[in-house]
């Protein structure tokens, strides 16, 4: 009888303990995969390797998968709202979470129209020259600079460091291209470089302060 106790042990106890293994490793991975929201593709694959014979059935796994990203928000597809052409949207530079809500900077701006947009894009770079002379010229200042004139329409509470308030010039009416330019210039003139790289991200559709 001792025998057959010992042999049993010896075939039962690494069998345990490799379930015990799979299992807390199934744990593991868990808590990386949910509560931590390490959504990799190694913590995915191996929580889905270590968990579909243990903690959770295959079933269960992908219904507390779905329900965990939902929850999270990581990969919700939000609904998408058609653009009114004239309707103005607001943006805040980041950097200022310091400062009241009341009293942020903010940019009032108009997303660019198909064609402005692809006119625009179509004329960051430039070249010259053919063969081994031609030169090609990335032009990305201009570039936003003409998404900036094009976009911006206003600002809120845009004051200087002594506090003064930044009035905006609006542009005349019936007035030819380069002479709004001029105007528009003079608005973009108080703005600090790097708010009008976030700016001309936000017009663009592409903000790299929402990113970051």
């Amino acid at each position: 009888m001792s025998i057959l106790l010992k042999l049993s042990v010896l075939f039962w106890t690494p069998l345990l303990l490799v379930l015990l293994l799979n299992y807390y490793l199934a744990r593991f991975f868990g808590y990386l995969f949910f509560d931590k929201g390490r959504c990799t593709p190694f913590v995915f694959n191996s929580y889905r390797t270590f968990s579909l014979n243990t903690y959770f059935g295959s079933e269960e796994f992908f219904k507390y998968l779905i329900s965990s990203l939902d929850v999270k928000g990581d990969f919700r597809m939000g609904k998408i709202f058609g653009l009114k052409p004239d309707q103005a949207h607001e943006f805040e530079p980041k950097g200022q979470e310091d400062v009241p809500l009341e009293e942020r900077l903010v940019f009032m701006c108009k997303f660019l129209d198909v064609s402005m947009s692809a006119r625009i894009t179509d004329q960051v770079y430039t070249a010259k020259g053919f063969g081994a002379k031609r030169e090609e010229l990335l032009r990305a200042g201009t570039q936003e600079m003409e998404i900036l004139r094009q976009g911006l329409v206003g600002w809120k509470n845009f004051v200087y460091e002594d506090g003064e308030e930044i009035e905006w010039v609006d542009i005349p009416r019936n007035v030819s291209k380069q002479k709004a330019g001029t105007v528009m210039d003079q608005n973009l003139n108080k703005i600090p470089p790097e708010t009008r790289g976030e700016v001309a991200d936000f017009i663009r559709g592409s903000s790299t302060a929402d990113q970051d």
